[in-house]
């Protein structure tokens, strides 16, 4: 049972190990390793934003862009002036995302969902959630796998 904890305790270090990080205010954080946006060509960033300090960040696509994971967060640049609100930045993806491949498939207040899907029947979904905070406003991307039901419309 020692022997076990020690493993535990030894197992939790190395897993917390990376966790660590300076969030203090107005430091940006490098860039993390597993952000390869360049692969996302389909998923355009928007303007006057830059990565949210403190938050991971992937955006890494695999096996010839066949598994793709796309889970961003965003903030406002400091000291920008002319930045989207919420919801003008969604309706600013509502213009792109259809001519890169995207269907609308659900739009919500401050969230707005598009789906890409191939001959195969599966696809995938991106939600992209706009919001205002007291420090200015901020937007996440969540790109996930999406199966279509058989014989169900396309949207």
């Amino acid at each position: 049972m020692k022997v076990c904890l020690h493993g535990a305790a030894a197992l939790a270090a190395i897993l917390l190990a990376g966790c660590g990080g300076d969030d203090r205010p107005g430091q940006v954080s490098p860039t993390p390793r597993a952000y390869r946006p360049e692969h996302f060509p389909d998923i355009p960033l928007p303007p006057g934003y830059l990565l949210a300090p403190g938050h991971d960040q992937l955006a890494v696509a695999m096996a010839g862009g066949v598994v793709r994971r796309f889970d961003v967060w965003m903030v406002r640049k400091p000291k920008q002036a002319d930045i989207m609100r919420p919801d003008e930045l969604l309706a600013w993806y509502d213009e792109r995302l259809p001519g890169l491949g995207w269907t609308p498939a659900q739009a919500e207040s401050g969230e707005h969902r598009y789906r890409r899907t191939w001959p195969e029947g599966a696809g995938e979904e991106l939600t992209i959630a706009a919001a205002g905070s007291m420090s200015g406003p901020t937007v996440e991307f969540h790109l996930a796998p999406w199966a279509a039901v058989p014989g169900a419309a396309k949207p």
